[in-house]
């Protein structure tokens, strides 16, 4: 299936997101078969996993959707009261691209109640990476311009709890 395609929508189930554990490692290995995903955010290996379990500064979420693994996101915190938070990477199962996952992973994972104090958030894609630039756009992303050779997007969440 071409990266770009899109499909019906999936039935608008509740997404739980949890932190990304040494047991989620198999089965999100294998979605890097998938030569497109391996491209843009590859390869991942035993030292990939090492780095995600011992992260400070970060976390790698799953977010699952009727009990099955649906995307992986990485989150960046803020280094300091008022900072920004940074999405650093969002895999979607590479069988379930084109269902708008992605954009309700972004929502469901900024939702989480450890990050509603954080009221602005960046993220970067390649620029030819039409398929995050697309998702960010639909969740409400905006691009501010082009940061080290990337395209910049932010979203400030005027909303925001404070903690």
């Amino acid at each position: 299936m071409p990266f770009l395609a899109l499909r019906p929508p999936s039935p608008a189930m509740t997404l739980t997101v949890r932190p990304f554990t040494a047991a989620d490692y198999a089965p999100y290995r294998r979605w890097y078969d998938d030569p497109v995903l391996d491209a843009r955010l590859g390869p991942i290996d035993d030292d990939w996993l090492d780095c995600v379990l011992r992260e400070v500064d970060g976390r790698q979420a799953v977010c699952e959707e009727a009990g099955t693994m649906v995307a992986v996101a990485g989150v960046v915190l803020p280094r300091d009261t008022g900072g920004w938070g940074a999405v650093s990477d969002l895999a979607v199962d590479p069988a379930r691209r084109g269902m708008g996952i992605g954009r309700r992973v972004l929502r469901a994972l900024l939702a989480r109640p450890e990050l509603a104090s954080v009221t602005e958030w960046r993220a970067w894609a390649e620029h030819d990476n039409l398929g995050a630039i697309g998702v960010l756009r639909a969740a409400g992303w905006r691009h501010v311009g082009i940061d080290d050779g990337m395209v910049e997007f932010r979203l400030v969440r005027a909303g925001a709890l404070a903690s």
